[in-house]
């Protein structure tokens, strides 16, 4: 082989391989779900990363115009959630309460948060571990209590 066809070889196989190692550098991260109004003041909001929750949503509302912040490729169990930080994904919830937020991550397992607020709502945050691509999730929003009037 002569040394101009083991160069040409030789530069297609690294060529090859650095497209393989820059292309699975990157993971996915979705979160999929829906929000709800529950109507009553008084209990705390809270939101459910790829488990069913312990209240009976058929009696709730979906909730329109809720933002929904998914944090990713950090571990926000250890850390403090930094609104300021690039490793986020917004949306807001449709007319039927639903939502989909998804983006390209870091490769590995970690920590992500998603926290969903609307004003007039105790706003909901849960931490999650994200070991694969989806995760499906509900919230429940509970209304701020109103002071009363005129006492």
């Amino acid at each position: 082989m002569s040394g101009r066809v083991l160069r040409k070889t030789f530069g297609g196989l690294l060529a090859i391989v650095l497209l393989a190692l820059t292309t699975s550098c990157d993971g996915f991260i979705q979160v999929r779900g829906r929000v709800y109004a529950q109507r009553q003041p008084g209990a705390q909001s809270r939101a459910f990363v790829d488990q069913m929750p312990n209240d009976d949503i058929s009696g709730l509302t979906p909730l329109a115009g809720a933002k929904v912040v998914l944090y990713h490729a950090g571990d926000w169990d250890k850390n403090t959630i930094d609104p300021s930080t690039i490793w986020k994904t917004e949306v807001t919830s449709d007319a039927s309460g639903q939502f989909d937020a998804g983006d390209v991550t870091a490769p590995h397992k970690f920590n992500a948060a998603l926290v969903v607020e609307k004003p007039g709502y105790k706003p909901a945050t849960q931490i999650f571990k994200h070991e694969g691509d989806s995760h499906a999730a509900i919230v429940i929003l509970v209304p701020d209590e109103q002071p009363e009037k005129n006492r």
